[in-house]
């Protein structure tokens, strides 16, 4: 099956001797995953139905996200009875930002099937997109009541609890998800941010969060990850290194922007903290005039 990522962060910040100083809480980098249901329809098709859903899929991996809804509403229409469509059209609706579309589908997707796992998580992934964190908390225990052994269920729930500030209960989710499947790079990646923020295994998250850039170097939620691990090790030279390369493949993120400014704050680079923000609302802008 196809995946792509959507991102949480949340963030604390210690002093150099340990005392808590400021706390940081953002919405970031780590990963949930919104998942493309299989390459077959599982449904008699004798028009072509599977090479169509294989090509709608395809689109969709591709970020052809208009392409792939037509054609994902064309097979609707000819098997409005399938589930896997309207999940998949759920997903495509929330690449484009359009999120009550796509929770009316996630929903008419599990309203033909009340027991269809990924449908259940997408649409708790949509619920902390939506910042409605305890709807979310409360449908990946759901799911996780019916299905114990789902890695993604598991995964998404470490996300929750790490936004919620319940460190260790996010990683036990996070090592729960990769025991059971292997684990993926953004797994991979969620736990090193996890450990990070534990304060007590930052040997063990730069460890893995290099090990999870090597994967894919141009990942920014990766970048993102080990340049923020650098920053709780203390060495700010690296910090800056991976925070500016992941701020320069998405110049929009604010969380990114964020963590880099927190660096250079924290480093007594004032002026290039405040050229950062006055960039970000200049983007801002740009993109809401």
């Amino acid at each position: 099956m196809f995946r792509l990522a959507e991102y949480l962060w949340v963030g604390c910040i210690t002093s150099r001797a340990g005392i808590l100083t400021r706390t940081i809480r953002r919405l970031g980098l780590l990963a949930v995953v919104v998942t493309i249901a299989g390459c077959s329809l599982a449904t008699p098709d004798s028009g072509g139905g599977d090479r169509l859903f294989r090509e709608a899929n395809r689109l969709y991996a591709e970020g052809e996200y208009t392409e792939s809804a037509e054609k994902l509403q064309w097979l609707i229409g000819r098997y409005p009875e399938n589930p896997r469509l309207f999940n998949n059209l759920g997903n495509v609706y929330f690449k484009q930002g359009r999120l009550q579309e796509a929770r009316d589908q996630y929903g008419r997707a599990l309203e033909l099937n009340p027991g269809y796992a990924i449908a259940t998580v997408n649409l708790a992934v949509l619920s902390l997109k939506s910042g409605r964190t305890e709807e979310a908390l409360q449908t990946f225990h759901q799911n996780l009541a019916t299905y114990p052994d789902y890695p993604d269920g598991h995964n998404g729930l470490g996300v929750c609890e790490l936004q919620q500030g319940r460190t260790e209960a996010a990683m036990n989710h996070f090592r729960q998800a990769i025991d059971l499947n292997g684990g993926t790079p953004p797994m991979f990646n969620n736990l090193a941010y996890a450990y990070a923020e534990s304060n007590i295994y930052l040997n063990e998250a730069l460890n893995l969060a290099k090990e999870t850039l090597k994967s894919d170097p141009d990942n920014k939620a990766f970048l993102d990850t080990l340049g923020w691990v650098y920053f709780k090790r203390g060495v700010f030279d690296q910090s800056v290194d991976h925070l500016r390369a992941a701020l320069n493949l998405e110049p929009a993120s604010e969380v990114i922007r964020s963590h880099l400014s927190t660096v250079y704050r924290w480093t007594g680079r004032n002026d290039e903290a405040m050229a950062l923000a006055v960039e970000g609302i200049r983007l801002r802008h740009r993109e809401n005039p």
